[in-house]
């Protein structure tokens, strides 16, 4: 099996352990180099125990105990520095009776980027609990036990502050219209009045847990695979997540695609997953060419690089017109719009792609 169509409404935790037990039946797990990649959703008991001896690589999923412990308790961890963003501190753990390595990653990119996330997220919450605030204070309760329930239910969803109840205060409600007169008959109604403060503490153990993220792997030679190996294998996997990302862009036209036929939407999918894999070899290999030759292309910001998307290569292709024509009875084909940079490309591509675009060396 190499693709599966599931429908939309599958639970991944179920699938990949299903499809743990059919992968460790392959022939492809017995390569040397073989490595399962998963994200959180795919580290579960079922999953990592049906893995087997196979190895594997996976993003180790917050809701678990351990993994919130380790991160929320990492302050005083010593983290061994990688490069200039990544630092790692290294532990063994045992989860679902597993032998496996798990690796807390701080990132300095990700701790800026989710510490601005957060105060923006405070100042939303104490900007939203000030309104809720306000309407609470002019409702009006039948009894204080009723006051004291609604400020509990007020309290339950907020992140990032306190909420204390100041006072509750009394008011008299004449049953009758009109100016009141001694002896008419009245009711007690409770306002509450409620003050809101920061929850320093809060928000500092969300601050100290921002950036860092647990990897595991049963990959156990500390010799062979290190930090640095199984953050890039797992990182790898982004290459997959750009290539669905590249069949919903309007530019691949998959949307204008409509099927209601079960067989034929598994033959799209097969189609989709066939193009994917084009897609991820001739990245790889242009990349690897571009490399090996010490050539680059030019990005979007107009930077000389070695590893663009395909994507990007694809939008400088677009350009590129075919022009066929009949000669004294033979048909010439001409390639129009072909800049230097795209003949580079096309000769990195090999020799195959040369006699396609019609491409001397």
């Amino acid at each position: 099996m190499i693709m599966k169509s599931l429908p939309g409404n599958t639970s991944d935790k179920t699938h990949f352990t299903e499809f743990a037990r059919e992968l460790v039946k392959g022939e492809i797990v017995n390569q040397d180099e073989f490595v399962a990649v998963f994200d959180s959703a795919g580290y579960t008991k079922g999953t990592i125990v049906a893995m087997g001896s196979t190895h594997w690589i996976s993003r180790v999923p917050e809701t678990i105990d351990l993994a919130k412990q380790m991160i929320y308790e990492s302050k005083g961890m010593v983290f061994c520095v990688l490069d200039d963003n990544y630092s790692y501190y290294e532990n063994d753990s045992e989860y679902a009776g597993v032998k496996q390595r798990w690796f807390l990653f701080s990132s300095k990119q990700a701790l800026e980027r989710e510490t601005k996330t957060i105060k923006r997220s405070v100042s939303r919450e104490k900007k939203e609990l000030t309104s809720l605030i306000d309407r609470f204070g002019k409702q009006l309760f039948t009894c204080k036990d009723d006051a004291l329930k609604a400020f509990l239910d007020l309290t339950k969803k907020i992140k990032y502050h306190k909420l204390s109840l100041s006072d509750l205060l009394e008011e008299k409600h004449f049953l009758k219209r009109g100016k009141p007169k001694e002896g008419d008959a009245f009711e007690l109604k409770y306002k509450a009045h409620v003050s809101i403060t920061e929850d320093i503490d809060k928000i500092n153990e969300s601050i100290d847990a921002a950036g860092k993220f647990i990897i595991a792997t049963n990959q156990l030679d500390k010799e062979t695979v290190d930090a640095e190996k199984v953050l890039k294998t797992y990182k790898d996997q982004q290459c997959v997540d750009r290539g669905f990302r590249f069949l919903k862009n309007p530019i691949s036209l998959i949307k204008s695609v409509y099927l209601k036929n079960h067989e034929r939407i598994i033959a799209l999918s097969m189609i989709m997953f066939i193009t994917l894999l084009v897609y991820a070899i001739a990245e790889r290999a242009l990349r690897k060419a571009l490399v090996e030759h010490n050539e680059t292309v030019k990005s979007q910001s107009k930077k000389d690089v070695q590893n663009p998307t395909m994507r990007w290569i694809f939008q400088k292709m677009e350009d590129i017109v075919v022009l066929e024509y009949l000669e004294d009875n033979q048909l010439i084909i001409q390639f129009m719009n072909m800049t230097e940079e795209i003949k580079k490309i096309i000769r990195l591509l090999g020799s195959e792609c040369m006699s396609m675009y019609g491409v001397s060396t």
